[in-house]
């Protein structure tokens, strides 16, 4: 039990710092993409150029790092599962609570027919 609880905590803290380093990433390349946007505007070809090639190859490292990112989050998710197994904690969540009312043979049901018709009495369903 220690040892997956240390597991994920390790696992989850990778993860923090991946996330931090993906929003970075992709802010960069967004900036990059404003500028080559201004360089173009300005008639500046090679710049424009230049920036451009460096914002997407600043968005396809960081859609890298979340694909690495996810599969931390499912191996965090795997450790999590199996320790749940091996104390069947989560049986009591495959059985859903069901919440009934008891019936009376004694009970009437009174109905509305809309429209001015008077209520009926009906028997219980």
């Amino acid at each position: 039990m220690q040892n997956a609880l240390l597991l994920q905590i390790r696992r989850l803290r990778n993860r923090l710092r991946l996330i931090g380093v993906i929003q970075s990433c992709a802010a960069m390349a967004f900036v990059l993409a404003l500028m080559a946007m201004i360089a173009a505007y300005f008639d500046e070809h090679a710049l424009s150029s230049m920036l451009f090639i460096g914002s997407i190859s600043l968005l396809m490292i960081s859609m890298l790092m979340f694909t690495r990112e996810i599969q931390i989050a499912n191996m965090a998710l795997d450790v999590h599962r199996s320790d749940l197994e091996q104390h069947q904690e989560w049986q009591q969540y495959l059985m859903p609570k069901r919440r009934g009312r008891k019936k009376t043979k004694d009970s009437i049901v009174w109905t509305y027919q809309g429209s001015g018709t008077p209520c009926q009495l009906k028997e219980p369903l």
